[in-house]
């Protein structure tokens, strides 16, 4: 079966998983088929194959009965059924309504006013009862206030780049959760391929073993063994048949996907970042998320000592209405009607919040120094990250190099072993040991490059790049 594989090492590669198992909170079994039925379902449509897919070259042969997924497709549909991404995505949308609001109270007031007025008035000699009206058009505009209009303004950018870097991150967030997903199914899938073939090169050795038996050519203990070690490959296929549809299953909620299909998805494909050690660091400290979200709070704690110094200063009001008014006398029945105008400038100043303010503006100037610190934190744990990603990058390309050459030399003396025991030069229990040693190394090379293309996907979301838009 390797010989047919020989392109395996290539293609796993590609492929990035491990083996937890990932739960979607928007999972909702009150409209989808329990576990136990959808595995049983899928289960039982799994054809007995006599053929194992090449599935380090090509799609089923059968492409019509499968749903087809690369990895940027996939996470294009679970972006839509994500309900917490979606949620960040109205929290930025109300920021951004909450700044225009505040921002409104700083902009012309035009209004139209009308009153009318019965009582009586004893402030003259005589007792006035009277009937007053009025309709007037008014217009207010603040000349001044402190620098409030541009603190706002300031407030107003800092808001909607904060609610953005959250909601970038979100989404980025989604990504390394869903490559979880995706890399679990593209495990299952790949090992399943592996140990059907592996399965099926172990039959056709068992019923040469079987017919040199009959012909006195071989002994009961071959037979034996060769029957045991099909029977723990067959387990082995079922295991990873069970694996493969409680991947399929939890993959298959995360998109609300109805489909009774099976699934056959392809490798991630992630572009490792190729950047000097100087560009990786400018990446990290103008780009990370964890640093964007740390210097955006950093700006928002210098405009708040602003806001607090701005209160203790005056503001000055503009305000002028004209109207139509028109009064009479009840008593003397005497009538009075005309054209009114007024104009005028309000100054205020603030006295007695004074102490208030300034306590406030203390706090707001140890709050920039703590943010400033976290700045620093932020940054620091970046860096580290960073650097941890790039050993364990490292360790895990060195692994990958050692076991495809592992695996190579365990494919040429499994065909040597078989070869020379169909000669009769050899003990069966030799080719069933390297046939043993083969199935392991499959099992650490696929885990292995499902780890580097994680790996990469994690680089990519520490040097502040969008992996939510891979291309695959």
């Amino acid at each position: 079966m390797f010989k047919k594989h020989n392109d395996a090492k290539e293609y796993i590669s590609k492929n990035n998983i491990s083996s937890s198992t990932i739960i979607i909170n928007n999972c909702r079994n009150d409209k989808k088929l329990s576990f136990v039925d959808y595995e049983n379902k899928i289960i039982n449509k799994i054809e007995t194959k006599k053929i194992a897919l090449d599935i380090f070259k090509q799609k089923p042969v059968e492409e019509e009965i499968y749903d087809s997924y690369s990895y940027s497709n996939y996470f294009q549909r679970l972006l839509k059924e994500d309900e917490q991404t979606e949620n960040s995505y109205y929290t930025n949308k109300i920021e951004r309504i909450n700044q225009l609001i505040r921002e409104d109270r700083y902009n012309s007031n035009v209004y139209i006013s009308a009153r009318s007025e019965i009582g009586t008035d004893y402030s003259d000699a005589e007792k006035r009862r009277y009937h007053d009206s009025s309709v007037d058009l008014n217009w207010e505009y603040r000349l001044y206030d402190g620098q409030k209009t541009y603190i706002y303004d300031q407030v107003k950018r800092i808001k909607e780049q904060g609610a953005q870097i959250k909601y970038e991150d979100a989404k980025n967030n989604l990504a390394l959760l869903g490559s979880d997903l995706y890399g679990n199914l593209l495990f299952s899938q790949t090992l399943l391929d592996v140990y059907n073939g592996l399965y099926l090169s172990q039959e056709n050795l068992y019923e040469i073993i079987y017919e040199n038996r009959k012909k006195g050519l071989g002994t009961i203990t071959d037979v034996l063994d060769a029957k045991y070690d099909l029977i723990e490959l067959e387990k082995q296929v079922m295991s990873f048949k069970i694996l493969h549809s409680r991947n399929t299953y939890l993959l298959k909620q995360s998109i609300n996907s109805k489909s009774n299909k099976p699934l056959f998805i392809m490798p991630f494909n992630i572009t490792n970042s190729n950047h000097s050690i100087e560009e990786e660091r400018m990446l990290i400290l103008h780009n990370n998320y964890e640093v964007a979200n740390a210097q955006n709070l950093l700006k928002d704690s210098k405009v708040n000592i602003l806001s607090e110094s701005s209160r203790k200063m005056p503001t000055v009001d503009l305000d002028a209405s004209t109207g139509y008014s028109w009064s009479s006398d009840l008593i003397d029945d005497t009538e009075d009607s005309g054209i009114d105008w007024n104009a005028g400038i309000e100054i205020t100043v603030p006295l007695y919040e004074r102490n208030d303010i300034y306590l406030n503006e203390q706090r707001a100037k140890i709050l920039a120094l703590q943010s400033k610190n976290n700045l620093k934190i932020a940054t620091k744990n970046a860096l580290n990250r960073w650097d941890t990603h790039k050993k364990r990058l490292f360790e895990l390309n060195k692994l990958n190099t050692m076991l495809k050459v592992q695996l190579k030399g365990q494919q040429e003396k499994l065909s040597i072993i078989k070869k020379k025991y169909l000669e009769g030069n050899s003990d069966y229990r030799d080719y069933a040991d390297s046939l043993n040693r083969v199935s392991l190394v499959s099992i650490d090379l696929v885990n292995n490059m499902i780890f580097i293309e994680k790996e990469k996907l994690l680089g990519n979301y520490l040097l502040g790049k969008k992996i939510y838009n891979v291309k695959n």
